[in-house]
Parts: C-alpha cells; structure tokens; sequence
C-alpha cells in the first residue's frame, strides 16, 4: 500500500514536506502495524504543494521494475520472504 499524506508533515521557511511512505500488507498483521515496518520511498521538499505526476511517476515505474524482477527479504529469524 502506498500514499502520502494529505498534508505537509512540517513547514520550515515557507517550505512544505510530504512524505510517500509504504507498508507491504503481505507482513501479517501485527507486525505490519509497527512503525518499523513502514518504508519512506521518497519525499518532496518545496514551496508549493507537489504535483502528483512529478511525486509518484519514478517510484511507480521503480515498483514496476520490482514486480518483473522480485525482491527477497530476509527476516530477523534469517527466514527469506
């Protein structure tokens, strides 16, 4: 799942940042429900509010790359996923 807030997290000399944050709901719950599990893909910095083809366009296609390629994460206990 990915999103961004509907609002800047903080503003700091007029400048706004909103983050795009993730969270594979495949992690059974509740392990997915801690702030741990929670990845930051990227983040906008600016005076204006960001446009969304300019926020989203490379991380979608990146998350395309994924999907054709697959990724293996190796857990705490050293089991991959």
């Amino acid at each position: 799942m990915l999103h961004t807030d509907g609002a800047p997290v903080t503003k700091v000399g007029g400048k706004s940042l909103w983050p795009i944050q993730c969270i594979l709901v495949e992690i059974p719950p509740p392990l997915r429900d801690f702030m741990d599990a929670t990845m930051v893909l990227g983040a906008w910095l600016g005076g204006t509010h960001p446009s969304r083809d300019l926020l989203w366009s490379k991380i979608v296609e990146q998350i395309h790359e994924l999907f054709k390629t697959g990724i293996t994460i190796t857990a705490d206990d050293g089991e991959k996923v």
